[in-house]
């Protein structure tokens, strides 16, 4: 639309062969495949202002990582300024996970552990900073929660809080450079 909101989008598809093998995906940089993959996202304002999507991706490998499922679930609002209220709006609130990481840096697999998940929830209102709430990360023996702030014009930057709980931070000592 003129105002630079959107009207509708709806994107669907799915990677993989019959025969299950890796795909190449075509991005820049070291060579990445996936076994699998599905998206979906969906909006009409003619329906209404929430927005919903979805995606899950199988086996994806690139050097130094593998990654043997990734999901990711999203929905929120997209809502265009009224006479009212001039600003627009859009909101996100995000599901991820992650299983059976993998990285070939020994220092950052410590670090990280197999599995992560968490949420987060983003808003973005017209002319102003794009806000991340709500930041939670899970994984074995790690908590992690925080917000930011990510500024555009005229100086662009993040401001970032967060309170970090790891049951043995002897975990974070080869990645940090000192002793266990």
């Amino acid at each position: 639309a003129a105002d630079g909101w959107p009207e509708r989008f709806a994107i669907e598809g799915s990677l993989g062969e019959v025969g299950g093998g890796p795909l190449l995906l075509p991005i820049p940089g070291p060579r990445t495949f996936v076994d699998a993959a599905e998206l979906f996202i969906a909006y009409d304002r003619t329906e209404g202002d929430e927005w919903s999507g979805y995606a899950f991706v199988e086996g994806f490998t690139r050097p130094g990582v593998t990654l043997p499922s990734l999901t990711l679930f999203g929905d929120g609002t997209i809502r265009r300024g009224t006479d009212d209220d001039p600003d627009g709006i859009a909101t996100a609130a995000l599901e991820f996970g992650a299983t059976g990481i993998a990285l070939d840096d020994a220092a950052l697999a410590e670090a990280v552990g197999e599995n992560l998940s968490g949420s987060v929830t983003l808003a973005l209102n017209d002319g102003a900073p794009l806000r991340i709430g709500n930041l939670s990360v899970s994984g074995a023996g790690l908590e992690a929660q925080g917000d930011a702030v990510v500024e555009g014009e005229p100086t662009p930057g993040i401001v970032l809080s967060l309170v970090a709980e790891a049951e043995e931070f002897s975990r974070f000592a080869a990645l940090s450079g000192l002793e266990g």
